[in-house]
């Protein structure tokens, strides 16, 4: 009898040890060392303005998708540096893991218009704080009251949708409407004797694409000279 109690105890004892050994991996997954990072996923800067990044495990050639508005530029093997170029977004694209890239501009001078290409005006007015000046059938004029150059924003509609954006600048206020298209666009390749030409920094083939004018010389609006800078997306112009 005391003979049996024992194999029993035996027993009991040899099931607890193999329960307690069997949540051991004789063969434990060691952690990935070769994985593709970036020390940032999300990177906000201003145009001009740069942030340095390490990436690694990432052989291939890395660049930026939208190179108008921000690019990167190797440091060495490990670390990069990201450039703003144009104010908008873009991204860098590692396969496994994507850094966001936001550019913002570095004056900030005015409120931007509303670029709602195709849109009709309730969309420009529920956007719009400038004081409302004219409510026209094809247009919807705004004064600027909070802005040392800009006085005037006037949209254009084309068959009851947005085609282009007028923009009045004082023309003694040179340096702040270079500093705010140097911001946004991208000198044209085209030539034209009576406007300075620029381009949004958007593919040609996106529908948010838009050119820019800007008259040489001053035009007379409400009886004041003023420079005009027009946007129009070639969609809906």
């Amino acid at each position: 009898m005391k003979r049996l109690a024992f194999y029993s105890i035996l027993l009991s004892l040899s099931v607890f040890i193999y329960s307690c050994g069997g949540d051991d991996d004789p063969n434990p997954t060691k952690p990935a060392t070769n994985v593709t990072s970036i020390s940032r996923t999300n990177v906000a800067l201003k145009v001009g303005e740069t942030v340095d990044v390490a990436i690694k495990n990432y052989d291939t050639v890395v660049y930026v998708n939208n190179s108008n508005i921000a690019t990167i530029e190797k440091i060495d093997s490990l670390n990069y540096r990201i450039v703003g170029r144009k104010v908008g977004k873009t991204f860098i694209d590692l396969k496994t893991v994507k850094c966001n890239i936001t550019v913002n501009r570095y004056y900030a001078y005015f409120r931007d218009p509303s670029l709602s290409w195709g849109e009709g005006k309730n969309v420009v007015k529920a956007y719009e704080l400038r004081t409302l000046k004219a409510d026209d059938p094809s247009s919807i004029l705004y004064q600027e009251n909070n802005s040392v150059c800009l006085k005037y924003v006037n949209y254009v509609f084309t068959d009851y949708k947005l085609s282009n954006i007028e923009m009045y600048f004082l023309p003694d206020k040179t340096i702040e409407l270079n500093n705010y298209l140097n911001d946004y666009y991208i000198q044209s390749s085209q030539i034209d004797p009576d406007y300075d030409l620029f381009e949004s920094p958007l593919p040609k083939t996106d529908p948010s694409f838009f050119n820019v004018k800007v008259k040489k010389t001053p035009v007379n609006f409400n009886n004041v000279d003023y420079i005009l800078v027009t946007l129009s997306n070639p969609i809906y112009n």
